[in-house]
Parts: structure tokens; C-alpha cells; sequence
């Protein structure tokens, strides 16, 4: 079995951080101002990141799981996987 990549485990790890951020921000925010604009930023980040979930899971329901294909095909598979988070950091 391959590892995953560092820079994929470490994006996968804290692609959750700017909710719990936006959350106790939400949570702390001065009542005199209006967070409109905050939390919709908070559901638009969740929407993305619960839609990046669901892509992951799809791509690994249809076909072999790209974490354990040959060394040789390395090269292809970190491509794909960029490819497939693309969508989410250039909204």
C-alpha cells in the first residue's frame, strides 16, 4: 500500500480549520455588527468542502482507489488528485 502524499494529508487535515475559525468568530462577533456576510461564507465553505467529500468518495466508489495504484502510475495519480480539489481552491 502506497502513503498518501504529505501535501494531500496535510490538505485533507486542515481543510476543516476555516470552519471551527468562521465558527467561534460567529460565535464572538459583536452583536452591533452584521455577520450576514460571514456566515455566508461559512455555508458557501462547507458546501465546497462536503462537495469535494462527496467527489473523493464517488471517484474511489467507481474505480480502483487512487491510493493504492503502482509506483509507476504515481506520477498520474497525484495529478488526478489535484485535479480533483482544483474545483474547491479556485472557487
Amino acid at each position: 500500500m502506497n502513503r498518501i502524499p504529505f501535501i494531500f494529508f496535510i490538505t485533507g487535515i486542515l481543510s476543516p480549520l476555516p470552519l471551527f475559525l468562521m465558527t467561534i468568530f460567529i460565535l464572538f462577533y459583536p452583536a452591533s455588527v452584521s455577520i450576514q456576510k460571514l456566515i455566508i461564507s461559512f455555508v458557501s465553505y462547507a458546501v465546497i468542502l462536503l462537495s469535494f467529500t462527496g467527489g473523493i468518495n464517488w471517484i474511489l466508489a467507481i474505480q480502483k482507489p487512487i491510493l493504492y495504484l503502482q509506483s509507476e502510475s504515481e506520477e498520474i495519480n497525484k495529478k488526478r488528485m489535484l485535479l480533483t480539489i482544483s474545483p474547491c481552491i479556485i472557487r
